[in-house]
């Protein structure tokens, strides 16, 4: 490992990017799962505890910033970091569910 960033940071320190779609494969589950604790909201989704994804979105004044996803299944668990811009719209199907 060469450098380590907080993701409270992520957002100050990676470009932003569009972010739309990228909540998409969260329509392929049951209502996931939202927590929230303060600027921060956590979208967890599976099947039958065989495969899910996870979101960590960070609420700021003017955007959502999509810090960290994840993917998991039998043999596998994927974690992506970055700072993707999530639409208003999009993050608004999960939290009012």
């Amino acid at each position: 490992m060469h450098h380590a960033v907080y993701l409270k940071n992520i957002s100050s320190i990676l470009p932003a990017r569009d972010g739309s779609g990228a909540l998409n494969f969260f329509h392929s589950f049951d209502p996931p799962h939202v927590y929230t604790y303060g600027d921060w909201i956590l979208l967890d989704a599976n099947a039958q505890s065989n495969l899910g994804v996870w979101a960590l979105i960070h609420k700021t004044a003017e955007r959502s910033h999509l810090a960290a996803y994840g993917e998991w299944g039998f043999h596998s668990y994927l974690v992506y970091g970055g700072n993707l811009i999530i639409p208003e719209k999009e993050l608004a199907a999960f939290l009012n569910a």
